[in-house]
């Protein structure tokens, strides 16, 4: 017993010294790096109305948590409508303050012509109605369990 305990604690310390002192580090990152984003303060008008959208978001949280349906569907509404009231033009303007990659939108429209392909829809992000029937129907498909996230 006691020459495979120490056989055992031998294997550990030399598993322990490959791993912190001998191995290489293949975890580097390659290529450049990306720069930050710059960003531009918003109108307070677009803060405020963000803050309470979170305020919303957070209450009906809260609901849930506590499992008040009432408050739950309230603070629903409440959200939604606080959602539909934020004017997001303001950060879709590119300013020499504010630059956000553009592909990040292309690359999102490649996944939306893939899955229209695939299923035979019609969703693009031009508009926020279309975006918001792609939204749905995913989630539709998702508790059909057409469709695996």
């Amino acid at each position: 017993m006691k020459k495979a305990s120490i056989f055992l604690l031998l294997a550990v310390a030399a598993f322990a010294a490959y791993w912190f002192l001998i191995r290489k580090s293949d975890s580097k990152p390659s290529g450049e790096k990306q720069s930050a984003i710059a960003v531009k303060k918003h109108s307070g008008k677009f803060n405020t109305s963000v803050a309470n959208m979170m305020t919303a978001y957070f209450g009906m949280q809260n609901a849930f948590i506590d499992a008040d349906t009432l408050k739950a569907k309230e603070s629903c509404n409440k959200f939604i409508a606080l959602i539909d009231s934020v004017d997001f033009n303001v950060v879709a303007e590119p300013t020499a303050e504010y630059k956000i990659n553009q592909h990040s939108r292309d690359k999102l429209e490649e996944y939306i012509q893939d899955y229209n392909k695939l299923f035979g829809d019609n969703f693009t992000t031009k508009d926020s109605q279309s975006f918001y029937n792609y939204y749905n129907d995913i989630s539709k498909k998702v508790k059909e369990r057409k469709i695996d996230i």
